[in-house]
């Protein structure tokens, strides 16, 4: 948990003045109550700057704190979305999932490009500086933006294939809604393209269905931590991704 420095810095402000009506009772009531009128203001004066640091220092740890919880949720928010990406993209190809030539028949899938979809791992890096030291956590949310950014790239390269090369030779030689063999479709397609129209789509199924599992567990993961750091926050949380279990 991240602890609040607001009851030091109340009971440091008491003591100050505590000190500085101890102080005035004794110069009031002591022979030297002539320079009275000279010490006090400077004294004063010195108490208020130290009161003031305090208060500037109260106010720089509660802006340090809100900007820790801000960097949480963003966090979950961005792997929010990144699960809903992915929920979307398997809606287009798991009906091609276990056709004998899906690689052929899985037409293009163009989903938006997601750029924004990027963990931000400069505001998560206090993460490093607790004592619990949850360095585990930064490493999976490593491993889960790759996970997600590769996903992208093999959606990416797959479909400049079907469009640039596949869906030619299917639209000029009729061959929607047709079966074949491997054979025929070697020689359809040639045995280079042919082999990489497969390589393309195993990758993507093997890639998405990769981060549609981490996503979830790495959201659950980030959002423990988080109501472990700041137990009486609120952390956004997504009916379709796990509750907090620990």
């Amino acid at each position: 948990m991240i602890k609040k420095s607001t009851s030091h810095t109340f009971a440091n402000i008491g003591i100050g003045f505590s000190i500085m009506g101890i102080f005035s009772i004794y110069l009031i009531d002591n022979k030297y109550c002539t320079n009275f009128k000279l010490i006090l203001p400077a004294f004063t004066t010195f108490l208020g700057a130290v009161l003031a640091f305090r208060l500037n220092s109260l106010k720089d740890d509660k802006e340090e704190l809100k900007k820790k919880k801000s960097a949480l949720n963003l966090a979950l928010f961005v792997l929010a979305r990144q699960h809903n990406a992915l929920q979307n993209i398997l809606k287009e190809i798991e009906p091609f999932r276990d056709k004998p030539n899906r690689a052929f028949s899985l037409p293009a899938i163009k989903p938006p490009e997601y750029n924004d979809l990027v963990q931000n791992f400069g505001d998560l890096s206090f993460l490093l500086d607790l004592d619990t030291n949850e360095i585990e956590i930064l490493m999976k949310l490593t491993i889960v933006q790759e996970g997600f950014d590769v996903t992208k790239i093999a959606l990416s390269s797959r479909n400049e294939m079907y469009i640039e090369e596949l869906q030619k030779i299917i639209s000029e030689k009729k061959l929607n809604g047709k079966n074949f063999t491997k054979e025929e479709l070697v020689e359809i397609f040639g045995e280079k393209l042919f082999h990489g129209a497969i390589q393309g789509v195993d990758q993507i199924y093997k890639h998405v269905d990769f981060s549609a599992k981490e996503v979830p567990a790495a959201f659950s993961n980030l959002r423990c931590t988080a109501k472990k750091l700041f137990p009486k926050e609120k952390f956004i949380q997504v009916e379709s991704l796990p509750e907090t279990t620990k």
